[in-house]
């Protein structure tokens, strides 16, 4: 769990003028030199993007502290002058991680590339003082071990793909068994027969008990979500829709309904792409929110 000095660290945080954005589709996407909140499990961290891998939605990150007086000989600090913020940033180079796009969160501020240049060289000038510096006291010592665990735990979020089991075969049962056993509205039973609706673990449990169909059969009846669209989904700057969507704070579940929201909508529509599923997800989340 997060430290009451990791805590204080978003408290500070907080306080850093962070640039606003009209829309969902005008914060940028993950890049390389943002300095990012990361959250999965109730464990959080602040991050700075190293690099990118674009098309697993994966981004390697080193782990940032705005807390005073936390430093050891294997962090690198940047004063408050070199940066944007109104604080000096502790890095520590060589405890980088490869963390999913899932784990990433709302965007503080984008450092320059020389500073990035200045972390990535640092990866082998501290190695030598790795042990020559304690952190200055226990508390600080409580809150990097912390952080490090924080960012074990970002590292195992959800990956791309990794819950996509969809078969995209229609499910042979009555329209009527469907209306009455879920008891919604025609529309939607005929989305869940046709794989253009998802279900819940428990509606699947329902169908399955009302029709004899497993479960499992049940759930994997939906038409997999277009790369494109899945892709796009793992930006961050969607992650406020997939939170609405997430029952019981389970996001994989708000990210799938968030994407076959979209792909209703794009059955009555034309095009494909990344920039044109952006373009649907921001105006279908504009309008959810007025």
């Amino acid at each position: 769990m997060p430290s009451d000095a990791t805590e204080r660290w978003f408290e500070l945080a907080a306080q850093f003028a962070v640039p606003g954005f009209d829309s969902h589709a005008h914060e940028p996407e993950a890049a390389s030199g943002q300095l990012r909140q990361a959250e999965w499990a109730t464990f959080d961290a602040i991050v700075l993007i190293d690099e990118i891998d674009d098309d697993s939605a994966l981004a390697h990150v080193y782990p940032v502290s705005v807390e005073a007086n936390v430093a050891d000989g294997s962090a690198l600090v940047i004063a408050a002058s070199d940066t944007p913020l109104a604080a000096p940033l502790t890095v520590w180079p060589l405890h980088a991680h490869w963390i999913p796009f899932a784990a990433l969160d709302g965007l503080m501020v984008t450092l320059a590339p020389e500073l990035i240049k200045s972390v990535q060289a640092a990866r082998t000038t501290v190695r030598a003082h790795h042990d020559s510096t304690a952190v200055q006291s226990s508390g600080a010592t409580l809150a990097f071990e912390d952080l490090l665990e924080a960012m074990d735990v970002l590292e195992e979020a959800p990956r791309l793909g990794a819950t996509q089991h969809s078969t995209g075969a229609r499910l042979d049962m009555d329209l009527g068994l469907v209306i009455e056993t879920l008891n919604i509205d025609q529309s939607r039973a005929m989305d869940i027969l046709y794989g253009a609706e998802p279900v819940s673990q428990d509606e699947a449990d329902a169908l399955g008990a009302a029709s004899g169909v497993s479960s499992a059969e049940i759930l994997n009846a939906v038409n997999p979500l277009p790369e494109d669209l899945s892709r796009e989904l793992q930006e961050p700057r969607w992650r406020t829709g997939v939170r609405r969507r997430s029952a019981g704070g389970n996001e994989q579940v708000g990210r799938t309904r968030l994407g076959y929201d979209i792909y209703q909508l794009a059955a009555r529509q034309h095009g494909n792409g990344r920039d044109i599923w952006r373009q649907r997800l921001e105006t279908f989340l504009q309008a959810e929110e007025q």
